[in-house]
């Protein structure tokens, strides 16, 4: 599998994610499959990939996925355990999905560093 490690968070990434987009279980059972602690990522390690002064995709420059999909966080929606949160990289944006419905899956693994995010 191919990876990369991002020199602002020290996260690592997962390059080629799986296709086609699956619904929440189907993600989280994927991330668990990959063993070596790889997981579906939080909400703010998926944030921390955004550049939302750029659109379609705002996805920082140097990161080496440039797509415009949307991707499941490992987060349920507080107020609603039928969805989860997913960040759409095509605008940046952040918002709840209903969990049978279908996101993408880039896997994640590390701890991430706040102090290199500005």
């Amino acid at each position: 599998m191919k990876t990369w490690i991002d020199p602002k968070t020290s996260l690592e990434w997962q390059i080629n994610p799986p296709e086609p987009p699956g619904a929440w279980k189907g993600a989280k059972n994927y991330a668990e499959s990959l063993g070596d602690d790889w997981r579906l990522p939080t909400i703010e390690e998926l944030e921390s990939l955004l550049d939302r002064s750029r659109h379609d995709p705002s996805i920082r420059e140097e990161v080496p996925f440039q797509d415009p999909l949307d991707y499941w966080s490992s987060i349920t929606y507080a107020n609603d355990m039928f969805y989860a949160w997913c960040v759409y990289f095509y605008d940046g944006s952040v918002s709840d999905n209903y969990k049978g419905e279908g996101c993408y899956v880039r896997c994640v693994r590390g701890e991430i560093n706040f102090k290199g995010l500005t």
